[in-house]
This record gives C-alpha cells, structure tokens and sequence, in this order.
C-alpha cells in the first residue's frame, strides 16, 4: 500500500493505492480492508480504489493492504496500513494532512516527511518535543516550510527537554512540501506537523486559530494540564516529553494518542487529543495521562478555534 501511508488519519472518501510487481507479471490486485476483500480484482494498473470512510466511528481503527496474483496464480499479500478514520463533525477544526518524523542521534533540526493540503485557509500546527544534554535547556529556535511564517504558539521546557507547539497559516493549497524545526541543542526529538481545515482565519500566521493555552510541568507526577475553551466545536492537542523513561502513556477519558516515540536515549516523546472537538464554549478540557505518575515531564495544550462555530447552547426559558 503506498497510500494512505501506515498510521494516516483519514476521512471521508479514501483513495487508496497499491504498488504490485513480479518477475513473470502481475494478472491483478485486490484490495482488503480489515481482512476482508473488498471490491473486484484489477486486472491492470494503476491499482487504485476508493474507500467510503464517512459513516465510520470516529477515531477507530482500520487495517488496509492488497494481495497481489500473478500468472501463474502465485498469491502475494502486503502489509498492512493502518489508519485512523477522524470524519469532520460539522462546524468544528478538521484534519487535512497530518505527518510525524522520529529523529534519533542527537540532530540540530527535525524535518518532517514531505505533505500536500488539499484546501487553502488551513492552520499548520507544528508539535515538538525534545531532549536535552546540558547548559541552558533546549528550546526550538525557529520553523520553517512551506514558504509560510511560523510563529511559537507556546512552549513548556521547566522539566529537561522542551515540548513547543509553532503555528502558521497557509492561504492557499500546499504541495510536497516538508516542515523543518532547528533545535537550540543537539538532541533526540519528535515532530508532528497537522494542518487543519475550518478554522478561525482572523488574525496573522494562524493567531486567530488559537484560542487558550495551558501548560503543566513536574518533577515527578501524572502529566495533566487542563484550559477552558473560548469557541463553540473547539478542538484541544496536546504535546508532551517525559525525560525519564521510554514508556507507553495510558491516556485519560476521551482522548487518544496521536503519535508517540520512545527514542534510543530511553525518553518519551508524544502528541495526544481530545477524541472530538468540544461542543460548548466555556467547557474545562483536560489533556491527562494516568500513567507513568512518577516521571519528569512537560506538557503543553493548546485550543484549536472553530471558523463561525454556530452557537450550540441552549436558549434559557423563564
């Protein structure tokens, strides 16, 4: 499968490809979708077909790959891609492209894995989290890509390591194009890049798309910070970095991990979400992770605004 890629979120109607060879010829691809074969085999390339994900629950998950036969009825079958289906909910921040790159042996800068957009006003939010080695701790000096203006929408480095979120705001459709990150230090890092759709558009370099921040920081404790949202159908990420161990996050109620990497000098590195945008205005929303709760750790949060969020509150009756 060489799209989506494996670990893409994905929504609405998906086209997925497949790239099949042999050395006698290719007599067809079939596509599978959690095991099952779907749809009929194609005979000739290109291999391509498209999937319905819009009536599927948001924030499961889904295995996709191809078997491929060739003329002498030889069966061959690729591994599997999995994604995650996030379908828009109306009103509310949706994900176009969202790309994360893992870089090991201590980098100056992280570059993020090439991306395309598939509109124009979009909000690029650049999640980073980082190692540090000594003197003053690490922070990320600039952003830069896409020919856009990036900008810190805020950091938390009071812990070792530093976990940054940078902003932009792309006016027109972006192709093949690829987010660089330059580190103050030398370190292991993360990057994950999210462009998002229906956003606020008010403001310069994506300013009137955030809405509050919060940040949290320990020496020893369970990652958790939380913000109260300005904007009807807002949408809370969050990123983190733990400088004590490689372990997996056992996220709180009604939110999922968006990526994470252990890197080789044994920390861990994470952005996670709510599972959907909050329906009200004025609604406390807590980014948490009940394990570890004895770790160094730096969280930061930030509210992704709504474009015209239509009032969902109810009328008061007297």
């Amino acid at each position: 499968i060489s799209s989506p890629v494996n670990t893409a979120t994905v929504h609405g109607a998906v086209s997925v490809v497949a790239a099949a060879s042999d050395n006698q010829g290719v007599a067809g691809v079939q596509f599978m979708i959690d095991g099952a074969l779907v749809g009929s085999e194609l005979n000739a390339p290109p291999y391509t077909m498209t999937w319905d994900a819009s009536a599927l629950a948001n924030n499961s998950t889904h295995t996709l790959q191809a078997r491929a036969r060739d003329t002498s009825n030889n069966v061959t079958t690729s591994a599997a891609s999995t994604v995650t289906v996030v379908n828009p909910v109306a009103g509310a921040p949706a994900i176009d492209a969202l790309v994360s790159v893992d870089q090991p042996n201590n980098q100056g800068t992280v570059t993020s894995p090439v991306f395309s957009t598939t509109t124009g006003n979009q909000l690029l939010l650049a999640f980073v989290a980082t190692d540090y080695l000594g003197g003053t701790n690490t922070t990320v000096t600039g952003v830069t890509g896409g020919g856009l203006t990036w900008a810190l929408a805020g950091r938390t480095n009071v812990q070792a390591g530093s976990s940054e979120v940078w902003r932009a705001f792309a006016p027109s459709p972006l192709t093949n194009v690829s987010v660089v990150a330059s580190l103050s230090q030398a370190v292991d890092s993360m990057m994950t890049v999210v462009s998002f759709s229906n956003v606020d558009t008010s403001g310069t370099n994506g300013s009137g798309a955030i809405g509050t921040t919060a940040s949290a920081n320990s020496i020893a404790g369970v990652p958790s910070a939380t913000l109260t949202t300005t904007r009807n159908n807002s949408w809370v990420f969050g990123v983190g970095n733990d400088y004590d161990t490689a372990t997996n996050r056992t996220v709180g109620a009604n939110q999922v991990l968006v990526h994470q990497y252990f890197p080789p000098v044994g920390d861990t590195y994470w952005v996670q979400r709510t599972l959907n945008p909050t329906p009200t205005s004025g609604t406390a929303v807590t980014i948490n992770d009940t394990q570890p709760n004895s770790d160094r750790f730096n969280l930061f949060i930030v509210e992704i605004k709504a474009l015209n969020a239509p009032d969902v509150t109810p009328p008061t009756v007297s």
